[in-house]
């Protein structure tokens, strides 16, 4: 967002109470960070999507449903 000109330090100039938050689906550091996290990558990656496949089928992962409404719902609780 820096680059955008849409840093904290940026926008707290324009509303100084501003409540910021940016993540990031493998962390701000470590050898993903510059990774996508979309959410068939992370049904692979963590072995949702062969766990919710059936016997002998291909994985099935959870969908964008599965991990990106969490992550918003955990977000937005995490700041209240």
């Amino acid at each position: 967002m820096e680059h955008w000109g849409l840093g904290y330090a940026d926008l707290k100039k324009i509303k100084p109470d501003i409540v910021y938050y940016a993540g990031s689906g493998w962390g701000r550091t470590g050898p993903y960070s510059e990774r996508p996290a979309y959410s068939p990558i992370i049904d692979a990656f963590t072995g949702i999507a062969y766990a919710n496949s059936f016997p002998g089928g291909e994985p099935l992962g959870l969908g964008v449903r599965g991990w990106m409404i969490r992550y918003r719902h955990n977000t937005v609780y995490s700041l209240f």
